[in-house]
């Protein structure tokens, strides 16, 4: 086996016929707003504690109430890009800091995969997090994207990396 450089040609054009599907790949969104419980707080700092002892991720579990959602995730030992926490789940991650109002970052980044945007779309992934970070006690009072990746399936091989 050898080590081949992707297909580049001039004679190559990207057209609507090439592209089998396309959509967003990652999609980073911050949440700004106020922490009116701070009971996961203490959650978050015990299974952060636990991850760290044993270096390595913890199962952990987000019920909110009234609509009973339910979010499993893996707490980090570590936290990320100034967060403290570091939840990661099959659907998306969420860097949480440890204040209870939005200093110079956002109180919440939300990472949400590609499954979850192709599967369900941006519009409902985005109302499941916002859902379920708002029936957790945090006020929102912003939401922005931050960062969005976007994803291109072509029909033909040789259009493997070929510039758009």
């Amino acid at each position: 086996m050898t080590n081949s450089h992707p297909y580049k040609s001039d004679d190559v054009h990207v057209t609507l016929e090439n592209i089998k599907a396309n959509g967003i790949d990652t999609l980073v969104i911050s949440f700004n707003g106020v922490w009116k419980n701070l009971a996961w707080f203490s959650y978050f700092t015990e299974l952060k504690k636990e991850a760290q002892e044993k270096s390595l991720d913890v199962p952990g579990k987000i019920k909110t109430e009234p609509s009973g959602k339910e979010w499993a995730f893996r707490m980090k030992p570590n936290g990320s890009q100034g967060y403290a926490w570091l939840l990661v789940g099959n659907d998306f991650t969420l860097r949480i800091g440890e204040w209870a109002i939005p200093k110079l970052r956002p109180n919440v980044m939300a990472e949400i995969s590609s499954a979850m945007l192709w599967h369900f779309g941006a519009q409902e992934a985005c109302s499941f997090i916002i859902n379920l970070l708002t029936e957790m006690g945090l006020d929102i009072e912003v939401v922005k994207p931050a960062a969005l990746t976007f994803a291109w399936i072509f029909s033909s091989p040789k259009l493997h990396g070929t510039k758009i």
